[in-house]
């Protein structure tokens, strides 16, 4: 009976599958939270060359006529 338990207790400490899950969900994570952290560092940038090309865009349309 004791080998059998210390058996299983030596198998079950190696058994690294679980470790591999606790890696994958933390290395999921931290790309999670990079890709936001990008998104929310280049919205601002991003919605002010917006601007900027969208009054082109409308003055340009002006000078041909397009414009109200």
């Amino acid at each position: 009976m004791l080998k059998a338990l210390a058996q299983w207790v030596t198998n079950n400490n190696q058994d690294e599958g679980g470790a591999v899950t606790v890696d994958w969900v933390v290395i999921s994570s931290a790309v999670a939270g990079l890709s936001l952290a990008v998104i929310l560092s280049i919205t601002n940038g991003a919605k002010v060359y917006a601007t900027f090309i969208n009054e082109d865009i409308e003055e340009v349309a002006y000078e041909a006529g397009y414009g109200d």
